[in-house]
C-alpha cells in the first residue's frame, strides 16, 4: 500500500483531516502488509504534529501488524528540508542536530505513575529554555500545569497506554510563535465527557463542557487545569485546538468541523505568540 501526501500540512482542520484520512488507510490494511507514506510532494510538515502522527502510526503498526517505510524526494530542496525536521526533532532516527535550538522533541511516555514524573520533568526542562519558550514564569507554569492534567486525564479516564508530545519555535512566522502538541490515542475527550454527562449532545459541547472552570469528569474537586490552560492562551492571543473523535474543535472561537473519519483519542495543539 501506498498512501500520499502533498502540499503543507499545517495544524489547520484541512491539514488535520488529510491526516485523519491516512490514518484510516492504514486502519484497513493487510496483516504484515508494507505500507510506504510517500511525503515526495509535501513542502513542509508542521513539527508540532510529529506527536500526533507517531501517535496513530503506532497504533496501527500495533493493531495490524503493518510495516510503515517513508518515502523522500532526494532531488526537491524543501521535502529535502521536511525530511529533516523529522530527524531533528527524533521523529526519525538519525544525526541531524538541531542547530536552530527550535526544536521541543517527538516524546513518548506510558500512562503510569512513574512517568507521569519524566513527562513533567521534560516539559519543565523545555520550559526553562527562555530562548524557545520566552514566556513568563507565571505562564509556563500554568501550562505545566495543564498538561498534566492532560496527561493525566489520558492515564487514568482514556484507556491510553501511551501520551506523545511535541512542538517548534518559529521564530519569524507572526512575530514569533510557538506551537506545542500533546496526543493519545485512547477513547477521546469528547466520548469520554459525554459518557458521563448525556445531555451534551455532540462533541463540540463536550470539549466546551471540560474546559469550563470547575468541570471534571473525575471524582471529586477537579476542573482548573483546562480552565487555567484556556485563559492563559486567551490572554496571549494565542490558539487552543482539541481533535477529539469526530469533530476539530477551537476552543477560544469556539467553532466546529466535523472530521471525515473519527479519531479515537485526543490530540490538543496549543500556540503562543511570543512577542504579544
Amino acid at each position: 500500500m501506498k498512501i500520499r501526501l502533498r502540499g503543507r500540512i499545517e495544524t489547520d482542520f484541512n491539514s488535520i483531516n488529510t491526516l485523519m484520512l491516512v490514518n484510516q488507510a492504514l486502519s484497513e490494511a493487510c496483516m504484515l502488509e508494507e505500507c510506504i507514506i510517500d511525503m515526495q510532494e509535501v513542502s513542509w510538515f508542521n513539527a508540532a504534529l510529529c506527536s500526533f502522527f507517531k501517535a496513530f502510526l503506532r497504533q496501527r503498526i500495533i493493531d495490524n501488524n503493518i510495516t510503515i517505510r517513508f518515502l523522500f524526494n532526494n532531488l526537491s530542496r524543501s521535502n529535502m528540508a521536511v525530511r529533516d525536521i523529522f530527524y531533528r526533532n527524533g521523529f526519525l532516527t538519525g544525526q541531524i542536530t538541531d542547530y536552530f535550538n527550535t526544536i521541543f522533541p517527538v516524546r513518548d511516555f506510558r500512562t503510569t505513575d512513574t512517568e507521569i514524573e519524566n513527562f513533567l520533568k521534560s516539559m519543565k526542562s523545555d520550559f526553562q529554555d527562555i530562548d524557545k519558550f520566552p514566556f513568563s514564569e507565571d505562564a509556563s507554569k500554568g501550562i505545566l500545569k495543564s498538561l498534566g492534567e492532560i496527561f493525566s486525564n489520558s492515564q487514568r479516564h482514556a484507556n491510553s497506554d501511551w501520551v506523545y508530545t511535541s512542538g517548534q519555535l518559529f521564530p519569524n512566522k507572526e512575530a514569533g510563535k510557538v506551537t506545542f502538541c500533546i496526543a493519545d490515542v485512547g477513547i477521546g475527550m469528547a466520548k469520554q465527557v459525554k459518557s458521563c454527562r448525556p445531555n451534551l449532545t455532540n462533541s463540540s459541547e463536550a470539549i466546551d463542557w471540560a474546559f469550563e472552570e470547575g468541570n471534571t469528569t473525575k471524582t471529586g474537586s477537579g476542573g482548573l487545569g483546562l480552565f487555567c490552560l484556556k485563559n492563559i492562551i486567551k490572554s496571549n492571543l494565542g490558539e487552543l485546538i482539541v481533535v477529539s473523535n469526530d469533530t476539530y474543535y477551537n476552543v477560544l472561537s469556539k467553532t466546529a468541523r466535523k472530521l471525515s473519519f473519527d479519531f479515537n483519542g485526543t490530540l490538543v495543539i496549543v500556540t503562543m505568540n511570543r512577542k504579544v
